[in-house]
């Protein structure tokens, strides 16, 4: 296996693109808390504070107490981009779901829910993941200048970016950073899946038969795998150039990496949803 650094590497995404949906979580505390809709976006109303504004494009899904009122136009206006809206008692306990039944939130669970319910899901579901993994080798051989081969065996795809990050700063730091990105990876996968209605507690979608976060976080890893090896490069240049023997690598150094690629990672993990959707429609 080649060991070598890569021929070209290129830098991370600009910090500035847009941010993905995020959850919008609603505190109780406040009196007379009120949703409503105002054009493209919801607005939050409450007594003694200012009116806030959340654009619908940047909301997953909500989070609140079940005293918060909600108007009509907001609740159907959240129904219409498939925002799930959870209340819960006091206790924290989920006591009401109003779910969205248009777009990919929706539509993609009940796809592989009838998926699941065909006798031959299993290997065709197994084809898809290959092509799948292909596909981002291809991808992360070109982001990276790896050798061409590597696109056709995304096991050796992996196994050069672990020799090639430990050429760049050693052993240690190159696991000890790949395992926290994959961490992040699988974190990021489990939070977007939920948004999507894959929930931990709701039709076994990790059961030992069928693993979804499991399987597109693993595809998730491999594709992000770029961002982690640019800056292990750009490190180990610093180092030779300054001439100056390697500090440690602080714990938080991945999570800031992370943070410095996230809109680029996003899209790619969304991507990866798309995908399996425009994968299962046919299907249907």
């Amino acid at each position: 296996m080649d060991a070598n650094p890569p021929r070209e590497l290129r830098g991370l995404p600009p910090a500035c693109e847009a941010q993905p949906p995020r959850p919008l979580i609603l505190d109780p505390k406040t009196p007379g808390l009120r949703v409503e809709l105002d054009g493209p976006a919801l607005r939050v109303v409450g007594e003694g504070q200012s009116d806030r504004y959340f654009p619908l494009r940047r909301v997953s899904r909500i989070v609140a107490d079940a005293s918060v009122e909600f108007s009509t136009e907001a609740i159907l206006a959240c129904a219409v981009r498939g925002i799930t809206i959870v209340l819960h008692d006091p206790s924290g306990e989920a006591i009401a779901r109003v779910v969205g039944h248009a777009g990919q939130r929706s539509e993609l669970r009940q796809r592989v829910i009838d998926l699941l319910a065909q006798p031959e899901w299993r290997p065709r579901y197994q084809v898809w993941l290959e092509r799948t993994e292909q596909r981002i080798a291809a991808m992360v051989v070109k982001h990276l200048g790896a050798p061409r081969e590597l696109a056709l065996d995304p096991q050796r795809l992996r196994q050069w970016i672990g020799q090639t990050g430990t050429f760049f700063v050693g052993d240690s730091t190159e696991e000890a950073t790949r395992s926290r990105f994959r961490e992040l990876a699988t974190a990021w996968m489990a939070d977007h899946l939920q948004n999507l209605g894959f929930g931990a507690d709701s039709e076994g979608w990790q059961s030992g038969e069928f693993d979804l976060g499991a399987d597109l976080s693993r595809l998730f890893a491999l594709r992000v795998e770029p961002y982690r090896l640019e800056w292990l490069q750009r490190r180990h240049i610093w180092t030779v150039a300054t001439r100056r023997e390697a500090r440690p690598v602080r714990p938080e150094m991945p999570a800031l990496i992370w943070q410095q690629a996230e809109p680029a990672v996003s899209r790619a993990g969304r991507a990866l949803t798309h995908a399996l959707h425009r994968w299962l429609v046919p299907l249907g």
